[in-house]
């Protein structure tokens, strides 16, 4: 898990279709503290769309609001969401940017992840490998530099 210092966005939408973005506090493979400025409720269902800071996707969780956080007045809304579901590319990418957040590193380092995304082994040099490799292993469509 991650904590405090995540410094990640969400966009959430709630059980009634309204949109909001905000902060992740903390996320794990299960569950995941966010701060929004939208109406939650506890036991409802949500959608969310997490950036992986330090790289060029991001995750997309069906969730259930387990419980809501106490706020001061003024503050957004806070929730613990528990991820029900999320699809298979997004989990492994989940897993290894947590991986990578909890090794110790002081930032997301994607060429760590080249052979790991892309299957590629041994560790290729160069920006444009680098990018080639993220850019296969991510699933994007190679574009022009």
């Amino acid at each position: 898990m991650i904590d405090e210092k995540l410094q990640t966005t969400v966009s959430l939408k709630n059980h009634l279709g309204q949109m909001a973005s905000g902060d992740v506090e903390w996320i794990s493979e299960q569950k995941l503290q966010v701060r929004v400025d939208t109406y939650l409720e506890s036991g409802m269902p949500c959608e969310a769309r997490v950036e992986l800071r330090g790289l060029p996707v991001s995750v997309y969780i069906h969730g259930t609001v387990l419980y809501l956080l106490d706020v001061e007045e003024g503050e957004v809304a806070g929730a613990v969401i528990e991820i029900r579901h999320m699809p298979d590319r997004d989990l492994d990418n989940l897993r290894l940017w947590l991986l990578e957040g909890t090794a110790g590193g002081t930032s997301v380092d994607p060429a760590s992840w080249v052979g790991e995304l892309s299957n590629i082994h041994g560790r290729k040099r160069g920006r444009s490998a680098v990018r080639a490799g993220l850019r296969e292993g991510l699933g994007m469509e190679k574009t022009e530099d």
